[in-house]
């Protein structure tokens, strides 16, 4: 879905035409591997550590309409079973704080189930970078959230915080979908 929706977009504004075949190629690709992500595949295929037991995993995106957004946080155990999803409503309309809006939410989520540990994970480079090395953001609007994070992060055992491609955000991207086919929200 999330595939026709960019092509309708892109056709729309650009005037460019589909290949038909190219696009049932790729939505035939994307379909398999959204299964692969409800069978909870994904989840180690981001890092080849394993997770101890007691760590849950927490993804986030956010997604945004011209006036506000919708923030989306899921949550797994070490196995990728899902356990939880949330979704948050929100005022901005700029990308990198709806991102930072989101992981503070998923931190959030995490302490109310407590956990020792966690797994933080999205598709902000710039965001999740500085979580990790504890660095200054590009956009320093964002840095009161980012030190907020900080301090919730601080009452776990051990956390990480890793970047992952927009396609291996699976679940929460299929949530996501489910929440802009409802409200008619656009990512």
């Amino acid at each position: 879905m999330d595939y026709l929706w960019q092509l309708q977009n892109s056709t729309k504004f650009t005037g460019n035409t589909v290949d038909p075949l190219q696009a049932a190629n790729t939505v035939r690709k994307r379909t398999i591997e959204f299964e692969n992500a409800w069978l909870h595949r994904s989840i180690m295929n981001f890092n080849n550590r394993k997770l101890g037991s007691h760590r849950l995993v927490f993804t986030f995106d956010v997604a945004i309409t011209n006036s506000s957004a919708h923030l989306s946080v899921v949550c797994r155990d070490n196995r990728g079973s899902l356990k939880f999803a949330w979704a948050f409503p929100s005022n901005t309309i700029d990308p990198l704080r709806g991102e930072a809006e989101a992981a503070l939410h998923a931190i959030h989520c995490a302490h109310s189930l407590r956990p020792r540990d966690m797994l933080l994970l999205g598709d902000c480079k710039d965001l999740l970078d500085c979580l990790s090395s504890q660095g200054t953001p590009t956009d320093p609007s964002i840095l009161s959230i980012l030190n907020d994070m900080l301090v919730g992060l601080s009452a776990f055992d051990s956390w990480d915080a890793l970047c992952i491609p927009r396609d291996d955000n699976y679940v929460t991207l299929v949530f996501e979908i489910n929440l802009i086919q409802q409200s008619k929200w656009m990512i």
